[in-house]
């Protein structure tokens, strides 16, 4: 019986870990969102520079729009062509010109070589139309820009509503446990 309940557990809390909907963050019912793998994006038509949006996506615990490879970039690029409601082309990057190279905010280099337009400024954008990257002002508040902020599933808002609903299925499975076993 323990170790069918403990099994229970365990799959339980291994479902809840891979569900996308465990690290998307608790959004309003309007809010656009889409998941690929292991990651959750929610999106934002709201103007603002480059600063304030990436302030707004670190409130939540998420990050601006970030890239492992190309091939994640097209993925992710292709879900926003599918979805609903994206009126925009450009999309802030959480990227920063550094001396002369790009580095995402988490001080990691792009490890491939996209397709860059030529612009000024220390931020970048992204333009889903095209697939192509340009700099621009980081303050620069600009009707046309948006913002998404992407949510993985090590993001702290995830993990601590995955612990909170594994604290929950430990307590239904003790009590089951006192109830059957040891009431006997």
């Amino acid at each position: 019986m323990i170790i069918l309940l403990s099994l229970l557990l365990a799959l339980t809390v291994h479902a809840q870990v891979l569900d996308p909907l465990n690290y998307c963050p608790n959004t309003p019912m309007e809010a656009e969102y889409f998941v690929t793998n292991d990651t959750c994006y929610l999106t934002s038509e709201k103007s603002q520079s480059w600063t304030s949006a990436h302030n707004d996506c670190k409130r939540t615990k998420g990050s601006l729009l970030m890239f492992k490879d190309k091939n994640n970039e097209d993925e992710v690029i292709n879900k926003i062509a599918m979805t609903s409601g994206f009126s925009l082309h450009f999309y802030w990057l959480d990227i920063n010109r550094v001396g002369d190279s790009w580095k995402w905010t988490t001080g990691a280099t792009v490890t491939y070589t996209p397709n860059w337009e030529t612009g000024n400024g220390n931020c970048a954008v992204i333009n889903v139309a095209t697939k192509s990257w340009s700099p621009r002002d980081c303050d620069a508040e600009v009707w046309d820009i948006g913002y998404i902020c992407q949510y993985d599933s090590t993001s702290i808002s995830g993990s601590s509503r995955v612990t909170q609903n594994a604290a929950v299925l430990l307590t239904l499975v003790l009590t089951l446990y006192r109830l059957f076993v040891t009431d006997r």
